[in-house]
């Protein structure tokens, strides 16, 4: 049962240990070639076309999520209602250490990845990355 246990836990390290940026980058360079069409009906429809007066044009997607880290001290106080001026005890049986709730909120952290081909003649020739969520596995 124990072996189980870690030879799941190991596994999942790896996979998801190998997700990087380098990886993306190979991941983007297999486009490099193929018809920009082939690019859309697989990734959708981009962010973002820019066209130029050669009929060279820029696409580029965009990858955006917003995610709330709470707190370290978790709240149980099923009679609170915003607004309202309370302490709490964020370790039981130690007592003088209240605090106030408004220095108890977690934070919101964004994660991004925009991702840019330049298309000629229809065939993308180049790829550009920038954020700090561009990985692959």
């Amino acid at each position: 049962m124990g072996k189980k246990i870690l030879l799941t836990v190991l596994s999942a390290i790896f996979l998801f240990g190998c997700a990087t940026s380098a990886n993306y980058g190979k991941k983007l360079q297999n486009w490099v070639g193929k018809p920009a069409s082939e690019l859309e009906a697989k990734w959708g429809r981009p962010a973002h076309t820019k066209v130029f007066a050669n009929g060279d044009s820029i696409i580029t997607y965009i990858k955006a999520n917003d995610v709330y880290v709470p707190s370290e001290y978790i709240i149980f106080n099923e009679g609170y209602m915003p607004g309202d001026d309370i302490t709490i005890q964020p370790y039981p049986g130690v007592s003088s250490n209240f605090m106030n709730t408004e220095e108890l909120v977690g934070y919101e952290t964004e994660y991004t990845c925009q991702t840019s081909f330049l298309v000629q003649n229809g065939i993308i020739t180049g790829w550009r990355w920038s954020g700090n969520n561009c990985v692959a596995y």
